[in-house]
């Protein structure tokens, strides 16, 4: 794939056909096999996927450390099936006329692979965890400023919210919250700012 940033964490676009499954196969060690979140039998060959990988821009981190690639994010525009979170949730008045006038993506799958059994959590949050989800992050930043995205979107956790909070992303409640593998609430957050905060 190609480069985005360069730390201990690597980000690469999964834009090649390899780095695609590299990419699905970590969402499936992840949400099929860690978490349950999905059921492993609709994904024979090991590589979870579902409608809106077609039009996702795909990323994937490397861990040099490790030598291994330990993480995955997508960011989804609009267009054509919409965003994933409109289907789960209600939006706040403030967020829809930013949905249909098209400047928004949404950032969704980003997981980190356990490193050992004794690992609690595939959810960033903590040691080279907090590492990976930071520079995936960052990389997606980078690239919704580059392609002209204003907001980035997200249903997530409040413990998450706060996390990216300390890292200095300002996401702010984007409608009412949901069931969604336990309570999730939808977020949005300015490109430019996050950009300036984390570049």
């Amino acid at each position: 794939g190609t480069s985005i940033a360069k730390t201990s964490i690597l980000v690469a676009l999964a834009d090649t056909a390899e780095s695609q499954r590299l990419h699905h196969r970590l969402r499936y060690q992840v949400y099929c096999q860690k978490l349950a979140y999905e059921d492993p039998t609709r994904f024979p060959d090991g590589e979870e996927r579902d409608c809106y990988d077609d039009h996702a821009v795909q990323f994937i981190a490397y861990d040099m450390r490790r030598a291994d690639w330990v993480g995955t994010l997508r960011l989804i525009p609009p267009d054509p099936l919409g965003l994933p979170m409109t289907s789960l949730a209600g939006l706040a008045s403030h967020v829809i006329p930013l949905v249909r006038q098209r400047p928004v993506a949404e950032i969704s799958r980003m997981c980190v692979a356990p490193t050992a059994p004794s690992e609690a959590s595939s959810q960033p949050g903590g040691g080279d965890s907090a590492l990976a989800f930071f520079s995936l992050i960052r990389a997606s930043v980078a690239y919704a400023r580059h392609q002209g995205f204003d907001h980035l979107a997200f249903l997530t956790t409040l413990s998450l919210s706060r996390l990216l909070g300390r890292m200095g992303i300002a996401d702010q409640p984007a409608g009412d919250g949901c069931h969604h593998r336990g309570v999730r609430y939808p977020r949005i957050a300015n490109v430019v700012q996050a950009y300036r905060t984390l570049i």
